[in-house]
């Protein structure tokens, strides 16, 4: 792979529809959506992106109200660059209308750059970009209800050169980055709980490079981006002891911390809301 990683030049991010309030997907069902409250933080947190991250362009989606949970456009795609081009592997939800964001995706994608899209041929195949975590070496694949064993082979198939390995997730767990997030290529910020520490015993033990492990006392914590030499992270109000951490094991990083405690209640913090990739050549349209 092309040793760029965690450098992004741009990203997507979407808006919240409506229907978020009522029909978004979360951890537990009696959890009441605040609109006014994630509406708040969505909008610093697409701020903090352009403003402080220097991404050359930020596109924001059109809220889909047939798909309440469009806000997570993480699970559309995700974009790394081989060592020769940037190449796009689309995502395949097990919804219809999470298919829509993965075209709304794919669309703008091939109108506005020069890459190469790669998408599923496989109909049993699923796989959301939440169960997919790059660590600049290699992919971790997490085996979940929205992500199956023909999907981490779709995206073994699309990237031949980089080892793949899957990793069972727990029945209480949405998705692999909801437990554990890489930053800089040695780096895994993991959850404390019995969960999060059993996904990490299987990552020690296939993981094919070895990496220091940073252990938060939350769970929700550990959800952290890495963009640009920059470490976002929960705010010290959402999770003073875990932010703490932070600040001590990673102190040579400029770290910006972001307000996420609405959509925590959601089981969805940072990593979620974006879609960082690597812009390259644009296409000149006549």
């Amino acid at each position: 792979m092309g040793d760029n990683y965690g450098f992004y030049t741009a990203a997507f991010v979407s808006k919240i529809p409506e229907s978020f309030r009522d029909k978004s997907l979360r951890l537990k069902k009696d959890v009441a959506v605040h609109m006014d409250g994630c509406r708040k933080e969505q909008a610093e947190f697409i701020s903090i992106i352009k403003k402080e991250l220097k991404l050359v362009e930020v596109s924001e989606i059109v809220a889909e109200e047939e798909n309440p949970d469009c806000v997570f456009v993480d699970d559309a795609a995700i974009v790394v660059n081989n060592g020769l081009s940037n190449v796009a592997f689309m995502c395949k939800p097990n919804s219809i209308a999470r298919q829509k964001t993965v075209d709304t995706v794919k669309r703008q994608l091939q109108a506005q750059y020069r890459l190469t899209i790669i998408e599923i041929k496989d109909e049993q195949a699923r796989i959301d970009g939440g169960d997919i975590l790059y660590t600049g070496n290699e992919f971790f694949v997490g085996l979940s209800q929205y992500t199956n064993q023909a999907g981490a082979l779709a995206l073994a198939n699309a990237f031949p050169d980089t080892c793949v390995t899957s990793i069972s997730l727990p029945s209480d767990v949405f998705h692999l980055k909801d437990k554990v997030s890489a930053v800089d290529k040695s780096i895994l910020i993991v959850g404390n709980s019995e969960s999060a520490q059993y996904i990490l015993k299987q990552i020690v033990v296939k993981a094919n490079y070895d990496y220091y492990t940073v252990t938060l006392p939350d769970d929700a914590a550990a959800n952290i981006l890495y963009i640009n030499n920059h470490v976002i992270h929960c705010s010290r109000d959402d999770y003073p002891d875990s932010v703490k951490i932070l600040e001590e094991r990673l102190a040579n990083y400029t770290r910006i911390a972001v307000p996420c405690r609405e959509f925590m209640k959601l089981g969805s913090a940072l990593t979620s809301r974006i879609m960082p990739f690597i812009a390259g050549e644009k296409l000149r349209h006549k």
